[in-house]
């Protein structure tokens, strides 16, 4: 994958993050693939998407512990 590329891709990603406010966690699968491809492709994948992945799976588990009924 192209440097440029890769670099556009990840700033629209982590754009849509940022706008999705409190529900972010849903673009977890997104990110995950996104950084999947990036790897594949042998593109450098930034620390930080790497650790923006890891909070954004663990915010989606805590809205589903969230949601669970009593």
């Amino acid at each position: 994958m192209e440097h440029q590329i890769a670099e556009r891709r990840i700033d629209q990603m982590l754009s849509r993050i940022d706008a999705a406010g409190a529900k972010r966690h849903t673009l977890a699968p997104e990110l995950t693939h996104l950084i999947r491809e990036l790897q594949v492709a042998g593109a450098l994948v930034p620390q930080k998407l790497r650790k923006l992945e890891r909070v954004l799976h663990d915010e989606a588990v805590e809205d589903e512990m969230d949601n669970l009924p009593i």
